[in-house]
């Protein structure tokens, strides 16, 4: 318990040194779970898509539908601070352990040191979330 909490906190003072030296970059996946290290994509951020838009969402994060060409996807933001980076990166190793067809698939994680941002990449439903389907 004690490593792992000593490894949050670092991860947390790389994420608020990248935006004065990049090169901390390297080191940041190393706080991610091991499981999802391949989902890490250190050259992506929102700017990277084609177009964004916050949604109108029942949801402590924002939620984004971004576009890549003709692809949709959304977006899940946490905001840095210990306990969302934390549920962040417990969040997306849940959903990837998950597999599952009836559990949405995470693509990617990445970060954006100018919006002092964790994001999580998913598929884009059309017919909307969790909660749309559960009140129809």
């Amino acid at each position: 318990r004690g490593a792992e909490a000593a490894m949050h906190e670092a991860t947390v003072q790389l994420v608020h040194l990248e935006q004065d030296f990049p090169e901390v970059v390297i080191n940041l996946w190393s706080g991610l779970p091991a499981e999802i290290h391949h989902l890490w994509r250190p050259e992506r951020s929102l700017k990277s898509f084609d177009s964004y838009n916050l949604l109108p969402v029942d949801s402590r994060n924002r939620v984004y539908k971004v576009e890549d060409g003709d692809k949709c996807f959304a977006v899940k933001e946490y905001t840095l601070n210990n306990t969302r980076l934390n549920r962040c990166f417990r969040e997306a190793a849940l959903l990837h352990r998950m597999r599952h067809p009836r559990v949405v698939e995470i693509l990617a994680i990445f970060e954006d040191p100018g919006q002092n941002a964790f994001y999580i990449q998913m598929p884009f439903y059309e017919d909307g979330g969790v909660k749309e389907w559960v009140d129809r």
